[in-house]
Parts: C-alpha cells; structure tokens; sequence
C-alpha cells in the first residue's frame, strides 16, 4: 500500500507499475498467476464487498 501511495502522489519519481507489483506477489506467494482481470478487481473492489463491514467500535 505504501508504494502504491508514494506512486499516486509523486509519480514523477515512483513510475514502476503496481498492477505488476501485484502479479508478482501472487506468483511468489501463491504460486498463483493473476489475470489483468483479476489484478482490476484487487484495485477496484465492488461497492459490495464492503456490505456488512464493521469497525468493531
């Protein structure tokens, strides 16, 4: 998320891709290799994936 924030406010400095970022994590961890649709979704959830989402307080 850091970097993802650092390329979104400076991205004159940041200009690597996150969406490869992304598919790279996967690979490495999950051994897993992520579609663009699938890396699309991660960036931009549904509004309804945050039905029911509680803060605890």
């Amino acid at each position: 998320m850091l970097k993802w924030l650092a390329q979104k406010n400076h991205p004159d400095i940041f200009t690597y891709s996150i969406e490869n970022e992304i598919k790279d994590y996967y690979k490495k961890h999950y051994a897993y290799e992520l579609n663009d649709d699938e890396v699309n979704f991660i960036l931009n959830p549904a509004a309804a994936a945050a039905a029911g989402y509680t803060t605890g307080r």
